[in-house]
C-alpha cells in the first residue's frame, strides 16, 4: 500500500476525489484519506509490475482539477525468493494421508487456501497435496506462512524423497519454494524397512 503525504490538502477532498497515477502502468483510486492539521495522508494500492524499475507517480485531485507531481520516481524491486524453512513431520506413509505443516518465508500474499499450490515430485511423476489451513504472520505483500496440508495418496505417490514444490496459483511455478530431500514417503507394509 502506497502512502502519500500531502501538505495543505483541502479538507473537502475525499478518497473518491483522488486518482493516483502510476505513469505507463495503471491509475488507482485512493482507498482512503486521513486529514491532519497540516498534513494529509492518501492511501492507494500499488499495482503489480512484472519487472524491476521505476515509474513516475502523479496524484490527481479530480474535483479541484489539480495534478500533483513528484520529483523522485517510485521504485519496484525484485521480491525475495520464497523458501521452505521447515516441514513437520518429515515423513508420511504412501497408503494414508497425513497432516503435515510447512513453514514458508517470503511467500506472496494469500487471501485463502486456494491461492497455495503444493506438489510432490519424483522425476516425471508428481502428486498434489490439498491445503487444509493457512496461518500468515502478518498479512503483507510478502509474508511468512504456516501451511497445513494433507499428503497425497494414490498411484502417483511413490516411496522415497520427492521434491516439495510450493507456489502461488497467481504466479505459477516461476516464483516457487522448493525443498529437496527434506521429506520422505515410505511404505510401512514392505518387509525389511
Amino acid at each position: 500500500e502506497l502512502r502519500v503525504k500531502v501538505y495543505n490538502l483541502p479538507d473537502d477532498v475525499q478518497a473518491s476525489d483522488i486518482a493516483v497515477e502510476f505513469v505507463d502502468l495503471k491509475n488507482q483510486t485512493a482507498s482512503k484519506v486521513e486529514h491532519g492539521e497540516e498534513v494529509a495522508v492518501i492511501f492507494a494500492k500499488i499495482p503489480q509490475r512484472d519487472s524491476e524499475g521505476t515509474v513516475q507517480i502523479k496524484v490527481h485531485l479530480l474535483s479541484k482539477s489539480v495534478i500533483l507531481t513528484f520529483q523522485n520516481p517510485f521504485s519496484y524491486i525484485r521480491a525475495p525468493a520464497p523458501s521452505v524453512t521447515s516441514i513437520l513431520p518429515t515423513s508420511a506413509a504412501i497408503q494414508t494421508s497425513s497432516r503435515v505443516r510447512i513453514s514458508l518465508k517470503n511467500f506472496p500474499m494469500v487471501s485463502g487456501s486456494t491461492d497455495i499450490k503444493i506438489r510432490f515430485q519424483w522425476g516425471s511423476m508428481s502428486a498434489s497435496a490439498s491445503v487444509s489451513s493457512i496461518n500468515s504472520m502478518p498479512a503483507q505483500a510478502i509474508q511468512d506462512l504456516e501451511v497445513d496440508i494433507d499428503t497425497p495418496v494414490g498411484a502417483t505417490v511413490k516411496e522415497g524423497f520427492p521434491s516439495l514444490i510450493v507456489f502461488h496459483q497467481k504466479f505459477g511455478e516461476t516464483l516457487s519454494a522448493i525443498l529437496q530431500s527434506g521429506f520422505v514417503f515410505s511404505n510401512p507394509n514392505e518387509k525389511g524397512r
